[in-house]
């Protein structure tokens, strides 16, 4: 068993997120991992996963109620065949600031994109490939990761069956201690008028035990302002980290006004 909890306080400018309309709020998340592996006498890896899940969230409980993302595996010689609660391929290619995160990287990050219950994982001559598809929802994904010299990349395709196509590619790269991470993406919609593009980035430096990370990201939704964060999470070792941040989210109206949150508290990993 492994997993992971977080405890803290959220604050949302004039409350919009919040059920009596308080700023600011506790927030907590639990996320409990229960594995299963084994190897037969042929050398091929087997396991299953569940997830044991909850959170609540200005006094109200967000998600719970027993097992999930149920997960089977078998591996072998670089190849993971998962069938189950399996993930896409986003590659989620910039970093979010805060303790839970602000949504300084909201612009950018596709999240949930398809569903999907089978997903192939395959590593070669340091270059990964991933594709996930959905049985049932005909959704598809794939993506490629690597390095390239001082350079890592991804690029990664989804098409949504009856929706969208999405094209995604990010950058990683460090110069003078400064970790940079670049993240685009290319939206192909079902109707062509709600076409967009996407683009983020983030750039973090370590000092000790304290991060300090800046990110913003940006699409082409009308009257869509960039969103700017800041964050300083701080590694006390053990698995604790205590860490915040702010964000400005942009406006989603023709001259409208930001909106700030933020969120300061502990991440705990068991």
């Amino acid at each position: 068993m492994t997993g992971g909890a977080a405890a803290g306080l959220r604050y949302v400018e004039d409350g919009g997120a919040n059920t009596n309309l308080n700023d600011t709020v506790i927030d907590i998340e639990i996320d409990f991992n229960i594995v299963a592996s084994g190897v037969s006498d042929s050398g091929i890896a087997i396991g299953a996963s569940v997830d044991l899940d909850a959170a609540q969230n200005d006094q109200l409980q967000a998600v719970g109620g027993g097992a999930n993302d149920p997960e089977v595996y078998i591996s072998t010689n670089g190849l993971t065949v998962t069938v189950g609660g399996v993930g896409n391929q986003n590659l989620e290619g910039i970093a979010d600031v805060g303790y839970q995160c602000t949504g300084a990287d909201e612009n950018i990050t596709m999240i949930d994109t398809g569903a999907y219950d089978v997903n192939l994982a395959y590593s070669m001559s340091g270059l990964g490939f991933g594709v996930s598809y959905g049985s049932d929802s005909e959704d598809a994904a794939v993506s490629v990761t690597g390095t390239a010299g001082t350079v890592g990349f991804g690029l990664g395709y989804t098409s949504i069956e009856g929706g969208s196509d999405f094209t995604e590619l990010t950058l990683a790269t460090s110069m003078g201690g400064v970790d940079f991470d670049f993240a685009f993406v290319d939206e192909n919609a079902a109707v062509a008028a709600n076409d967009l593009t996407a683009f983020g980035l983030s750039a973090s430096n370590t000092m000790g035990s304290m991060t300090y990370i800046v990110a913003m990201s940006d699409t082409s939704t009308t009257n869509q302002d960039p969103n700017f964060g800041i964050g300083f999470p701080n590694n006390l070792g053990g698995g604790l980290t205590f860490a915040g941040g702010v964000t400005s989210v942009g406006a989603t109206t023709a001259n409208g006004d930001a909106t700030t949150q933020a969120d300061r508290g502990f991440n705990m990993a068991f």
